[in-house]
């Protein structure tokens, strides 16, 4: 049986004044340390920085034109992802005083204006390349979708 994730994501603009360069390493060298050694001892299972930089909303937008698709290209610099088993998580992050640090750190990098966040669960169905949690029968994910988001499901102790 596959086991369900939680995926909060939080997607910056960086500041007019803030080169990509310069988000990448507020990420990387400012950040990554102090906030991976915060989610890791509050129990978040996955962190991940995404960067989107000119260049790949170009290539991205080249892509979607050759496809004659009509999405809408992200604009965002920076995404942060995390993967947790509750809300819990979040609110033992956010008790947490190191955490109130984080905004003083972000300011000189990150804007505070149209930051978007995401709040969902993960169905994974490829890893490594590799199809996982298929079978001939469908998803391997339990319980089904109707008792996963009904009441007293998975999915409302997980909220909590």
């Amino acid at each position: 049986m596959a086991q369900r994730l939680l995926r909060l994501s939080l997607a910056h603009y960086r500041k007019d004044s803030c080169s990509e360069e310069s988000c990448h390493y507020f990420g990387t060298t400012l950040h990554a340390k102090q906030a991976a050694t915060l989610h890791a001892k509050h129990g978040t299972r996955q962190y991940y920085q995404v960067y989107s930089t000119q260049a790949t909303r170009d290539a991205l937008d080249a892509f979607r034109r050759s496809l004659g698709a009509d999405w809408t290209i992200d604009s965002h610099d920076l995404t942060v992802e995390l993967y947790i088993r509750d809300l819990q998580t979040l609110r033992n992050i956010a008790a947490d005083p190191e955490f109130a640090s984080f905004y003083h750190l972000e300011e000189p990098y990150l804007s505070r204006r149209h930051v978007v966040a995401s709040l969902g669960w993960v169905e994974a169905y490829v890893e490594e390349g590799r199809v996982v949690h298929v079978t001939d029968e469908g998803s391997e994910y339990r319980p089904v979708l109707q008792d996963f988001v009904g009441q007293g499901g998975d999915l409302e102790s997980a909220l909590a």
